[in-house]
């Protein structure tokens, strides 16, 4: 192979690369697919006592939230859960959540 086509090809991996910093490129024999990277975090705050506090997964995947407070007054006992577009919902979705 001449010099410029090894270096063209190098380039058009680089650039592939940079465009998927936000997701992993998953390779198995004969297949690659895009893999969201987006984890779940600890805690989630909504207000200066609320906050969320992660809990374990459900059936359908989804990672369940739970309220406390930071000056221990009661809240609600809501399950919630926290989708993909960074937000807060009481709906599990599968194909949106984390």
């Amino acid at each position: 192979m001449s010099l410029l086509f090894k270096l063209f090809f190098l380039i058009l991996f680089s650039l592939i690369l940079l465009s998927c910093s936000k997701e992993k490129i998953i390779c198995s024999i004969g297949n690659c697919f895009f893999h969201d990277t987006l984890e779940p975090p600890d805690k989630i705050k909504l207000n200066e006592n609320i906050f969320l506090i992660k809990g374990p997964k459900n059936k359908k995947g989804c990672t369940q939230y739970f309220p406390s407070s930071k000056d221990g007054s009661p809240t609600v006992q809501v399950i919630y859960f926290y989708n993909k577009d960074k937000k807060i919902t009481n709906s599990s979705n599968p194909k949106n959540c984390l």
